[in-house]
């Protein structure tokens, strides 16, 4: 079924790999969500990089919201990524960290490296996004047929 690390448990040297990974992505999360919520709190303020000033026409007011707009989004997207790098921080700890939440087996190592907070093996995670677009291909389905 799942192609897990070939010894089963990690060593502690591994563990020890993937904690550190984990924390030093949680920290350069923390530092770009903090930059980002000064940019969302005064995005007029002058940088040391960049003076900005207050927009002059409305379009550039337009063209200022907008990029606060995808600062939000960016900033929602960060926020997720350091629940789920706390959540392995915690698997760690608890002694269950590279296991699938699905099928119970080991998550590749070499996907771990890639993405150290993965909840599911690569063949879970297929079969979940699978899942998934068909969820949302009948959605379009409905949608269109209650449209006409």
């Amino acid at each position: 079924m799942c192609e897990g690390n070939k010894g089963g448990e990690m060593t502690q040297k591994e563990l020890e790999f993937f904690r550190n990974l984990l924390l030093k992505m949680k920290r350069e999360i923390k530092e770009a969500l903090e930059e980002k919520r000064k940019r969302i709190q005064n995005p007029y303020q002058e940088t040391s990089s960049e003076l900005s000033l207050l927009p002059s026409h409305e379009a550039d007011r337009g063209t200022d919201e907008e990029i606060l707009e995808e600062t939000a989004l960016h900033l929602t997207a960060d926020a997720n990524a350091l629940f789920e790098i706390e959540e392995a921080l915690n698997k760690i700890e608890k002694g269950e960290y590279g296991i699938c939440e699905r099928c119970g087996k080991p998550i590749e190592i070499e996907r771990l490296k890639i993405i150290p907070y993965a909840k599911y093996c690569l063949k879970c995670q297929r079969d979940i996004e699978a899942l998934q677009s068909k969820e949302e291909e009948y959605e379009n389905r409905r949608f269109k047929e209650f449209r006409i």
